[in-house]
């Protein structure tokens, strides 16, 4: 969403409805991708990992916090609570070796 609203042309607030998140938040990512330097004013284009969600397939299994990464072979698997350091560190290892 970050990249597709940096696009030039892109209008924010159709991106967000399109993706169905407040406007606000992607505004706040934005600043965020901005300011880790992922992002500038558009004149470089970023890199981000496409990100599908799905509900568990699994009938009568209630959901809980779970995120999952596929980069290429690699398969990364969180449940429960995520330290976003300790995340950050893993990523950036699993795509220093790819």
């Amino acid at each position: 969403m970050v990249a597709e609203s940096v696009e030039p042309g892109a209008n924010v607030s159709e991106v967000a409805r399109r993706h169905g998140v407040n406007r606000g938040q992607l505004f706040t990512w934005r600043r965020q991708s901005m300011r880790s330097g992922s992002v500038d004013d558009g004149a470089n284009a970023p890199t981000f990992v496409p990100v599908s969600m799905a509900p568990s397939e699994e009938p009568g299994v209630e959901q809980s916090s779970s995120i999952e990464i596929g980069m290429g072979s690699v398969r990364i698997q969180l449940r429960g609570g995520v330290n976003g350091a300790a995340l950050r560190t893993v990523l950036l290892a699993v795509r220093s070796v790819r």
